[in-house]
């Protein structure tokens, strides 16, 4: 009896070994997040968005975020960081030369503490004061943005056992019609 608790214990750490974590990314979805005015205490609303509506040299009338879905497809993980970069698809405002994708302008990360097992997980990640001075700056330069692209990934482990991916979602800016 001794001997079989014995091997039990010895295999155990071999057997758990096996069950490596997985954080899948499944998808990007940019949000504009504004509170009502006068209603501090009231948790903002967020609404879902397929463009982003803002004319050349305006300003954003809320938080821009991009609200990631992913999930563990493993046992529970703690301290992952995931690291994410924004850029912009630019153009000169007298449209005199086609848009073309600039360097990104931010680069961020954002620690999870705990992902439980097999669960599903929504973060929300916030790059509006970047996007808000990376707007205004390049209105004072003479360009404006067509498109802005962020891309996500999962920052590598020692024990990864999975490729390397990168998630990417792209959000239209169009001017307001009059």
């Amino acid at each position: 009896m001794a001997n079989k608790l014995l091997l039990a214990a010895l295999l155990l750490p071999l057997v758990s070994a096996g069950a490596r974590a997985e954080i899948e990314l499944q998808g990007v979805q940019w949000q504009l997040v504004q509170r009502e005015p006068g209603k501090a205490l009231k948790p903002p609303t967020a609404e879902n968005l397929d463009a982003l509506i803002v004319e050349a040299g305006g300003k954003l009338k809320g938080r821009l975020w991009a609200k990631l879905r992913l999930i563990n497809r493993g046992p529970a993980l703690e301290a992952i960081l995931l690291r994410y970069s924004v850029s912009a698809k630019i153009a000169p405002l007298d449209n005199r030369e086609t848009s073309s994708w600039a360097l990104p302008f931010v680069l961020g990360d954002r620690r999870l503490p705990k992902v439980g097992a097999n669960a599903p997980l929504e973060v929300a990640l916030d790059p509006s004061d970047d996007v808000g001075l990376y707007l205004k700056n390049i209105f004072r330069e003479g360009y404006w943005p067509d498109e802005l692209k962020i891309e996500v990934m999962v920052q590598p482990r020692r024990d990864q056992k999975t490729t390397l991916k990168v998630l990417e979602s792209t959000l239209t800016i169009k001017a307001p019609q009059k």
